[in-house]
């Protein structure tokens, strides 16, 4: 039985992006998937970006929407380091009496894993909006340079 492409619904990407993110996720090259739409590789090039970036901006707005739902949102600004992340989430959450879901090696794993692009040597590259949820989950948002 061949691999179903799914449909693309009511989503941010169309039927011919989904068919080459498709594609492309299974190791075709651009050049094959040009040959089999009958366009040019330039074509299938764009047609992967567009829907790359359709893909980003929808994760962008699934964070900003869990963002809305926080009781606290604050701004940790380039050049802070991991540590003094950690301990200003426990300040803001200890404020706020809202108990934190992780114990501090889950926070630290939690901060590395989703700003894995946001820090080098331990210090934040760019600025961050970290939202604590009422059951004391964080939300992190990487904030986009315009």
């Amino acid at each position: 039985m061949g691999r179903i492409i799914p449909l693309a619904g009511d989503t941010f990407l169309t039927q011919r992006q989904i068919e080459v993110l498709s594609l492309r996720e299974r190791g075709v090259p651009q050049k094959t998937i040009a040959s089999q739409f009958g366009t040019s590789v330039a074509n299938i090039s764009t047609i992967e970006h567009s829907a790359r970036a359709n893909v980003l901006k929808a994760e962008h707005t699934l964070t900003l929407s869990k963002l809305l739902k926080c009781n606290i949102i604050f701004n940790a600004h380039e050049g802070t380091g991991l540590w003094d992340l950690v301990s200003r989430v426990y300040t803001m959450a200890d404020n706020d009496g809202t108990k934190l879901a992780y114990t501090e090696p889950e926070l630290v794993a939690l901060l590395n894993r989703e700003l894995k692009h946001a820090f080098d040597n331990r210090k934040l590259t760019a600025n961050t909006e970290i939202g604590l949820t009422p059951d004391g989950h964080l939300i992190v948002n990487p904030i986009a340079q315009s």
